[in-house]
């Protein structure tokens, strides 16, 4: 049986098409662009010879370092407006949340379109 295709392919060319799509992922800062790219990745692990599970078992920890780091960005701004939650001697409040989210648009280069920052 003969390996998937980007299993055998050059692990240079491997590295020089992740860091394209990294670069203009990282230029456009666009949810459309990241969500086709993120389809785009998913329709193609198959050809790299992993299976979904794997994946999933390999990618956790960048899954779990995104959703603390999105968590902390909201529970260390300043508490202003109503809680929206708490959890014990933490309280995210809603002004938290619009601080987090305009610090999200302050780092974009592109304008929140349908937000207000």
């Amino acid at each position: 049986m003969t390996a998937p295709v980007l299993a055998r392919a050059n692990p240079l060319a491997k590295l020089a098409g992740a860091l394209v799509l990294t670069v203009v992922l990282l230029l456009s800062v666009d949810w459309v662009s990241a969500c086709v790219a993120l389809a785009f990745e998913l329709a193609v692990v198959p050809l790299a010879g992993l299976t979904y599970r794997g994946l999933a078992l390999r990618g956790w920890p960048i899954l779990a370092a995104a959703t603390l780091s999105g968590y902390s960005t909201a529970v260390l701004a300043d508490p202003s407006g109503p809680v929206v939650i708490r959890l014990g001697a933490v309280a995210v409040s809603a002004g938290a949340i619009a601080a987090a989210w305009r610090s999200r648009c302050a780092r974009s280069r592109s304008p929140c379109r349908g937000f207000s920052c």
